[in-house]
């Protein structure tokens, strides 16, 4: 009984470092201006946004593609916004949320265990 009340203690700490990670982090964006309509990372630096609720940024006008990030952001009219690490590059990216990873792992070797 014990060692499931610790177990059930654990999950909620590894939910709420989860939840912290996901809404406080600062990621990473593509800066660049004048990048061209054919992505070069060469033609970009790496800037970090100074907290979760930043958007990454890509404006497109005519020819003319800037990259930057900003605090806030609608998309429309050649703006388009995103929240997720590097991905105003010119290909989708997918990225894994490694403490919502470790929590899910965790409680489905919980849920092997005790069924």
């Amino acid at each position: 009984m014990c060692i499931m009340i610790k177990t059930k203690v654990f999950l909620v700490c590894l939910f709420i470092v989860a939840i912290i990670e996901r809404s406080n982090g600062a990621f990473q964006c593509y800066k660049c201006n004048d990048c061209g309509s054919t992505w070069n990372p060469n033609k970009a630096v790496m800037v970090f946004t100074e907290g979760g609720n930043n958007y990454c940024t890509k404006r497109v006008v005519g020819t003319s593609v800037t990259k930057d990030f900003s605090a806030t952001c609608t998309t429309g009219s050649g703006l388009h916004c995103c929240q997720n690490e590097l991905c105003n590059s010119s290909n989708p990216q997918y990225h894994i949320n490694f403490g919502l990873l470790l929590l899910l792992s965790m409680l489905g070797l919980i849920m092997q265990k005790f069924n």
